[in-house]
């Protein structure tokens, strides 16, 4: 394979966009680049030194992949019982806070934490 240390970024000009057709506002080009030196340099590589250059798209390279973000939605269910006279919205602040300290200690920094409060039912 040509040009081994690069692969395939997706980029390609007029204008830059990537391979999903959004908008590039981000670059990374090594200095004096993009220059369309063979005037046919219309993708982009990127080298082992993450630098990127324009090159002709009908250069064979490997190429890097962006898996997209995944979500999950795990579902609780909680029952407190109290004694005393406690705000629910004090304890279901605190009882998120903690959920969420808990996930980023176990590798989830990213994440969104809500209540959503069912109609209470008779115990009876």
């Amino acid at each position: 394979m040509e040009g081994q240390g690069q692969a395939w970024i997706g980029l390609y000009r007029i204008p830059w966009r990537w391979s999903d057709g959004s908008a590039s506002h981000f670059t990374h080009f090594s200095t004096g680049e993009p220059n369309n030196k063979q005037q046919d340099e219309f993708c982009v590589a990127e080298d082992v030194d993450r630098q990127w250059h324009d090159e002709s798209c009908s250069r064979q390279f490997p190429f890097i992949c962006e898996k997209p973000n995944s979500k999950y939605k795990i579902k609780m269910k909680l029952r407190l019982q109290t004694g005393g006279l406690l705000l629910a919205s004090t304890i279901n602040e605190q009882i998120l806070k903690q959920l969420v300290e808990m996930l980023k200690k176990k590798g989830f920094p990213h994440v969104n934490v809500k209540w959503s409060i069912q109609p209470q039912k008779d115990l009876k």
